[in-house]
């Protein structure tokens, strides 16, 4: 993977205030070995790091503090803290090495503190998944997350804790309250478990959804169910023994699944759904049911 800086738009004029104070460097000249300690407090400004986009203000001004050791064909930042004001922190290390005078990324660690999700999500997130036109890109929020990074060229590691977090579409087509687990993904170890735990939710305005869990596997392009998820719906509850998919974000998605339906009033539904009254429940077995090549296949 590559890190760019697209850095067109950044107004680094007189109107873009920043303070850089050194406060030690020890060079020995015998190896051309630099120590160097540094602080860099930006209090205006706009950066974008496709595809993030954030503002800087005095009243919420960014720090990048370094400790790191540089030779004249690596450079080894053993420590580092990225601090935006009553936002986000960020503490880790990376080295960069001259390959064939092009400067590689070699290793990268990451680790936040735990974050309050509302300022994070307007000030890092909200306007990269508008401008995705993503459904994630609306939204009242509120809760904490934590995440940790780690990358080399051959491994990668993310993992994303979120704790008592409310997540709702403001136009209120889906919501959902008192979210919090983990999700991870590792670029080789295939059994790495991610969970996630909530107490409601509801989609479509309308579909009620009771407290819940979810436990499952997440590697490259598939996810898949590590234990039946247990779903109760108004009255009823939706129980998906099987559930597994695969090329996720690619066009040739394929998935497949197979469950049951516990017994639902259709007065309940119909109401919730504005219709004409029915009495009676909704229930079944859910076959195996399964999607690819763009065909829908059941049983």
């Amino acid at each position: 993977g590559k890190i760019a800086l697209n850095a067109k738009n950044i107004p680094f004029a007189p109107e873009t205030k920043a303070r850089a104070s050194l406060r030690e460097m020890d060079e020995e000249r015998a190896n051309n070995t630099f120590q160097i300690q540094s602080t860099l407090t930006v209090t205006q400004g706009e950066v974008y790091i496709e595809p993030i986009y954030v503002e800087i203000t005095e009243k919420q001004p960014v720090t990048i503090a370094i400790d790191s050791i540089m030779q004249p064909q690596n450079i080894n930042v053993h420590h580092f803290t990225y601090t935006h004001t009553d936002i986000v922190t960020l503490q880790g290390a990376l080295e960069l090495a001259d390959l064939e005078d092009d400067w590689t990324l070699k290793q990268l660690t990451l680790q936040s503190e735990q974050t309050e999700l509302k300022p994070f999500y307007l000030n890092y997130l909200q306007t990269w998944w508008q401008n995705e036109e993503n459904v994630l890109g609306d939204l009242e929020v509120s809760g904490a997350i934590k995440a940790t990074f780690d990358w080399n060229p051959d491994n990668f590691h993310w993992l994303v804790q979120v704790s008592q977090a409310n997540l709702e579409d403001r136009q209120q087509s889906f919501g959902i309250k008192g979210l919090h687990g983990k999700i991870q993904q590792h670029s080789h170890v295939t059994t790495l478990p991610s969970h996630l735990h909530w107490r409601s939710a509801y989609f479509a305005s309308a579909i009620q959804l009771g407290v819940s869990q979810i436990r499952f596997n997440w590697h490259g392009g598939q996810i898949k169910l590590l234990a039946p998820w247990y779903q109760p719906i108004f009255d009823g509850a939706l129980r998906i023994e099987e559930f597994g998919l695969e090329n996720l974000g690619d066009d040739n998605i394929s998935w497949q699944l197979r469950g049951k339906l516990y017994p639902i009033s259709l007065q309940t539904l119909m109401t919730a759904l504005d219709g004409p009254p029915l009495s009676g429940t909704i229930a079944g077995e859910i076959p195996a049911v399964s999607y690819k090549d763009n065909h829908l296949k059941i049983g």
